[in-house]
Order: structure tokens, then sequence, then C-alpha cells
């Protein structure tokens, strides 16, 4: 199932509920901390070269195509769904790295 990082559950008394800051993006996303440019830079410029492997890419087009047909199964709706979490990480973890490459240098 696809997750929405904006959603909140409904609050019942004496449970715990869910926040967006409780969904893998908001764990992901305070963990990389992806506003502090503190990577070395050789580290940045490895992050940067990151990139799916085209039958990955090919992979996810397919099921974005039947997602919109609204033709995914449960095994592939997850499938996209790992893809999409995967993607925002590696997003977050290359936002961080172009800060890092960004930052003036002290001398």
């Amino acid at each position: 199932m696809l997750a929405n990082a904006n959603a909140k559950q409904t609050e019942i008394p004496g449970e715990t509920t869910m926040t967006s800051s409780a969904t893998q993006p908001g764990i992901w996303e305070r963990i990389i901390q992806p506003e502090r440019g503190d990577l070395p830079a050789g580290a940045a410029e490895a992050i940067l070269q990151l990139r799916l492997p085209e039958e990955d890419s090919t992979r996810v087009d397919q099921l974005s195509e039947k997602a919109r047909l609204g033709r995914l199964n449960p095994e592939e709706e997850e499938e996209l769904d790992n893809f999409l979490h995967v993607g925002r990480t590696l997003q977050l973890l290359k936002s961080k790295a172009r800060q890092s490459l960004h930052q003036p240098t002290t001398a």
C-alpha cells in the first residue's frame, strides 16, 4: 500500500498515533538531515553518482503506467511503493550531497 507522507491516524484513547513524522520518509529525513551540508566532498560526489539501474528504471515506468491505469495487483503495488521509498531516500541523500559541495570552505 502506498504511504501518504502527510497522513495522520485518528486518535484512539490509550493508543499511540502515527503522524507524518513517524513515516519512513519522515524518519529518513531526520536521520539524513539534507539541509546540513556536512559530508566530505568525496562522499558527496559519490552519492551524486548513484542511480537506479536501467532495468529498475524500466520496471518503475511499467509499474507507474499500470498504476495510472488502475491495474496494479497487491504485489506490484508493494514493489512500486518500495521503489518510491528508495527514490525518496536517494533524493534526501543527493540533497545533502549538493548542500555539502556548496558549503564555503574555511581556512
